[in-house]
């Protein structure tokens, strides 16, 4: 059958085509436009972590230590307290003071002093705390948490000032139990002198699970060692002496 339309239905139909394509290129538009930007979103919020992303307030905690004979690292875990590696300070006494300095800082500091409040006795026990002199409030600090739920292969990060310079590098855990010594972490990642006594970050959650003590060298280079954050948690010295490792 054959339908015959007059002038006015046929243009009512050719307005209603012409309405309903109009809307198809919009919702086209928006798709073509829209999605890629909704995709986006997530990563720039960082809901998710498309790669290794430093921070700028971890990089800000970092301190490089000065020993006069030397140079670490060390990071804020309160607005007045810090860890380091005990060999970093070894040549000190608990009392005496270190410099250090907040190199990447909103505002930079230099020649912060730093109390050295805890010293551990036995050596393998490589980790110190510190006080500073004066707090400070307008850095971020890092958050250590227990290494007990470390993985092999979980992504790091290791920042710290190898040679004095800043520093940050990726790897992984390579062994997180090492039957000749459970208190450490073996990484597969970057360091170098005066990367001692910096944190070990988880990389999906930015807390510290451990700190650089001990690179290889030799035929053994590369190897590179932290001490588990669990031996400063749980250090029955620091809960006897009231030490706060908080805020």
């Amino acid at each position: 059958m054959i339908v015959v339309t007059g002038p006015i239905i046929k243009k009512q139909l050719e307005e209603k085509v012409i309405k309903k394509l109009n809307s198809l290129k919009s919702l086209f538009v928006i798709f073509f436009i829209g999605l890629p930007l909704l995709a986006f979103l997530p990563f720039k919020l960082n809901l998710f972590r498309s790669g290794p992303i430093l921070n700028e307030n971890i990089m800000a905690a970092i301190a490089r230590v000065n020993t006069g004979s030397g140079s670490g690292s060390a990071f804020l875990i309160s607005s007045n307290k810090l860890i380091t590696a005990r060999h970093v300070v070894e040549d000190f006494n608990e009392g005496e003071l270190v410099t250090l300095d907040f190199e990447k800082a909103s505002t930079k500091l230099t020649d912060v002093e730093a109390k050295i409040i805890y010293l551990p006795e036995n050596e393998n026990k490589d980790f110190a705390i510190l006080e500073l002199t004066h707090p400070i409030n307008n850095i971020p600090y890092l958050q250590l948490v227990s290494s007990d739920a470390i993985s092999i292969n979980d992504k790091i990060n290791i920042v710290g000032y190898p040679a004095t310079l800043f520093s940050s590098t990726i790897g992984t855990i390579s062994n997180n139990l090492i039957p000749e010594n459970t208190d450490l972490l073996q990484l597969n990642a970057g360091a170098w002198p005066g990367s001692s006594g910096g944190p070990v970050l988880i990389d999906a959650t930015d807390q510290v699970v451990g700190i650089l003590v001990l690179g290889l060298e030799g035929q053994y280079k590369g190897m590179v060692f932290a001490l588990k954050s669990d031996v400063i948690l749980k250090d029955p010295e620091i809960i006897k002496r009231g030490i706060s490792l908080s805020n």
